[in-house]
Order: structure tokens, then C-alpha cells, then sequence
């Protein structure tokens, strides 16, 4: 999808910043019914479901904004359920910081879908760990 299309349809709060050619492992599960993670244009498909965590290495290979969406139909809020992904350079992504734990960011997005999402330095890559709903309102 166009970056006219992401404007126009796929409104979210903050999109998610990723780091150029880092390796991130994708944590999904859900809280409710079963979803489907999915970022076509990175190659990223993931189901979500309750009770169970399903997880995936991959390395942003491109910049720019990545439209996703949830792609199990999963009932009333399942078309308000946008991704945003950004893959940004790794000049312009945090200043350097000196990790002695893990990195802890939380972002919820407004509308039925959230995500928490945590970023965690383990072993040379990124963990992030991305919860899936059809609740309204914001994630507590």
C-alpha cells in the first residue's frame, strides 16, 4: 500500500519505529479470539492466539512506512485494526544509551486494537512483544 492509502485509511497514534537491518524477534498473542499479525510488504504473517505465544526473527530489509492489518476475521473491530511500521535509519532511531536492563516502551493505540509493545536487549536483538484485542478504548 502507498504512503496516500496509510494517510487516507490506516490512521493509528504512533506508528511502530524499527531500526534498519537490526534483528528483532516478534512475540504475538491475543487476549480475546484468535487474530492474525500481518505486514505483507515486510513478509510478516503471525497468528495470534489466546493463551499462547507465537514468535518470529526478521530484519527490516527496507525503509519506509509498512501498512499491516489484522488478518483473521476476528468480529466487530476487525476493520479498525491498522499496522503502521516504520524502518528509519539508525542515526535518527534513540541516542546511544548504555542498556544495564531491558528498554521498557508501552504505546497504545486508540480505537479497538492495541499494542504493547517491549522492547528488550537480549542477546543482540530486539524483543517485541505485541498484544492483540477487540476492546475499545485504551489499553490500561
Amino acid at each position: 500500500l502507498s504512503q496516500e492509502t496509510v494517510k487516507d485509511g490506516f490512521q493509528v497514534d504512533k506508528p511502530l519505529p524499527l531500526r534498519y537491518g537490526v534483528v528483532y524477534r516478534l512475540l504475538v498473542t491475543s487476549e480475546d479470539v484468535i487474530h492474525s499479525f500481518s505486514v505483507p510488504s515486510l513478509q510478516i504473517k503471525m497468528d495470534a492466539i489466546p493463551g499462547r505465544i507465537n514468535s518470529v526473527f526478521f530484519v527490516p530489509d527496507r525503509y519506509g512506512s509498512f501498512v499491516g492489518y489484522c488478518s483473521e476475521l476476528c468480529g466487530v473491530g476487525h476493520g479498525y485494526m491498522p499496522i503502521v511500521i516504520e524502518v528509519i535509519k539508525v542515526i535518527i532511531y534513540l541516542r546511544p544509551v548504555k542498556y544495564e536492563s531491558s528498554l521498557i516502551l508501552c504505546t497504545s493505540y486508540e480505537g479497538y486494537f492495541y499494542v504493547c509493545m517491549c522492547l528488550m536487549l537480549l542477546f543482540g536483538f530486539f524483543v517485541l512483544s505485541i498484544v492483540m484485542s477487540i476492546k475499545t478504548g485504551y489499553y490500561r
